[in-house]
């Protein structure tokens, strides 16, 4: 009889090595071990109060976040008050929208008037600077007073007219008349919206106080805050919705924030307003990206089995149990990859029930 010398593993005794193969093969076999079909009648599936619901293509997942309908400063402008005065009137009401350069409010005070009187008394020394220069330019030509009596006269006129522009250009800065009436009005630096009106007639400004806020509402951007891990799932470009007041855009950059939370500030260009305002927080829907022959089907159809999860399909003797990845989760829904047809049913309420009839038939 021939004898076959075989040479143990390092450290295993050959009875220990055996059984340990053994119970290998036997975990993977019941790793394996996921039911195909599980049997149920109509009448029983009715008695667990099976709940079915459609599969349907998906083109994309859906992320929702809180987001807040902004601004960029550049198409915000704000009136305020040049100077201490009284609100004589508001010509605009919160809400309406303005062109640029439109009057908005007017203003009357005291120092409205002292510098309208200053720039009308620049004008008349102005004038007769002009003229008097005028007369010596003949008088020069003609030999009657010296070259030095034209210069002084050059300089006075000069001076006269740097004077009268500083005058105007402050008086322009205040939104005042030629006239001494002591009146101002206050005009639309640019068009758009008036969001901000915090005056009334009769009330007392002071000097830089914030009267009104004018935006540039075509320029709206939706700005998020998304955590650093979830912010790598949302690529530039995707579409933003909010259905709610039928608002689109798209995701136009991804900032990292510094704050202590860590978060990417992901700021989306809107394309279509519809009813969004300014100011408002809203829930946005991002639309992302997902593989080919994605199915969408209520979150509460998937569960666990044999550490897969999978998707209870309706037939004829009962459910077919199919494997499915899960590409995505948001309110309710859930977008998922396997081996799914668009029409199919799928459990969507009883999936324990389910899978207790499985554990019968499949023990």
């Amino acid at each position: 009889m021939q004898v076959f010398n075989r040479r143990p593993v390092a450290g295993v005794r050959p009875l220990a090595l055996a059984v340990l193969l053994c119970t290998l093969s036997l975990g993977t076999n019941a790793a394996l071990a996921l039911p195909t079909e599980i049997p149920l009648s109509p009448d029983r599936q009715v008695a667990l109060g099976l709940r079915l619901a459609p599969v349907q293509a998906a083109s994309s997942r859906t992320l929702v976040l809180p987001a807040q309908a902004m601004v960029p400063v550049q198409n915000q402008w704000l009136v305020s008050s040049p100077t201490s005065a009284f609100v004589q009137a508001v010509l605009v009401d919160n809400g309406s929208s303005v062109r640029s350069g439109q009057p908005v409010l007017r203003l009357q005070g005291s120092d409205i008037a002292l510098l309208q009187r200053e720039a009308s008394d620049a004008l008349g020394r102005q004038q007769l600077a002009a003229a008097q220069l005028q007369r010596d330019e003949m008088l020069f030509k003609e030999g009657i007073i010296p070259l030095s009596r034209l210069q002084q006269s050059r300089l006075s006129a000069a001076e006269s007219s740097r004077v009268l522009a500083e005058r105007r250009l402050a008086l322009q800065a205040l939104g005042g008349s030629a006239g001494i009436n002591g009146e101002a009005v206050l005009r639309a630096k640019g068009a758009g919206q008036v969001t901000e009106l915090g005056v009334v007639p009769g009330q007392r400004v002071d000097p830089g106080q914030s009267l009104m806020r004018i935006v540039d509402v075509a320029a709206l951007y939706l700005e998020m805050a998304v955590p650093v891990g979830q912010a790598g799932e949302i690529p530039v470009g995707a579409r933003v919705e909010i259905p709610d007041s039928r608002t689109v855009g798209r995701i136009q950059s991804k900032t990292l924030s510094l704050g202590p939370g860590q978060e990417v500030r992901v700021r989306a260009k809107v394309e279509r307003r519809g009813s969004l305002q300014a100011g408002q927080t809203v829930s946005a829907m991002v639309l992302l990206p997902v593989p080919a022959k994605s199915w969408r089907i209520p979150a509460s159809a998937i569960t666990q089995m044999e550490n897969q999860s999978v998707v209870f399909v309706h037939q004829a003797k009962g459910f077919r149990v199919a494997p499915v990845e899960v590409q995505g989760r948001s309110n309710g829904e859930a977008v998922v990859t396997g081996a799914l047809r668009q029409g199919e049913q799928v459990a969507a309420a009883g999936v324990i029930a389910i899978q207790t009839a499985a554990g019968e038939v499949h023990p």
